[in-house]
């Protein structure tokens, strides 16, 4: 297993977009980060087994990635979606990110969260996530690649099919459920 090169990530970032584009029960553009509405851009909604998913979409130039916030209709407030967390896809390689994304020699795309997140004008270390994910699990399985913990959110084709892709929004639903229990804890 090896993380993806950048023409891999442009080819799944594209396979992805265009499933956004094909699943989505609603397109439209809204203001993200609530309270204060950081970033406007493309948002697409899925219906899922947890409500509705919010997923944003945004060609964030200047740091090199496109830019993918998430939410559950259940967070948002007013006009303004709150980011349980980010999935954005680096265009060159995994540094500055909290989703990193490998590939085994079938072409299988691990989606790998290393556990950090931005709380109030901070970060929490990875390593108090995966203290509170020993105590509190979820579905996810852990792994070590490339000397890193991380949570394996999906495992999906490169060139993503409909089922890998309903398996994908119900991972990011679930887990951007999980997410507020960690974050409330952590302010405690």
């Amino acid at each position: 297993m090896r993380y993806l090169n950048s023409s891999e990530l442009s080819k799944f970032h594209d396979s992805l977009l265009r499933m956004f584009g094909k699943h989505a029960t609603n397109i439209g553009q809204d203001s993200w980060g609530f309270p204060s509405g950081i970033n406007y851009c493309d948002t697409y909604s899925f219906n899922t087994k947890y409500g509705t998913l919010h997923v944003g979409h945004d060609d964030f130039t200047e740091a090199k990635r496109w830019w993918i916030p998430i939410t559950l209709e259940e967070q948002v407030y007013g006009d303004q979606l709150p980011i349980a967390f980010e999935m954005c896809i680096p265009k060159t390689r995994n540094v500055q990110v909290s989703v990193h994304y490998a590939i085994d020699d079938n072409n299988i795309v691990y989606i790998l969260h290393k556990g950090k997140f931005t709380v109030g004008h901070g970060s929490v270390s990875m390593s108090d996530f995966f203290d509170y994910y020993q105590k509190y699990p979820g579905k996810w399985q852990l792994m070590k690649f490339n000397y890193y913990d991380y949570l394996l959110l999906a495992k999906v084709n490169l060139v993503l099919a409909d089922a890998d892709f309903t398996q994908l929004l119900d991972s990011l639903a679930e887990f951007t459920r999980y997410i507020p229990n960690y974050k409330s804890n952590y302010r405690q």
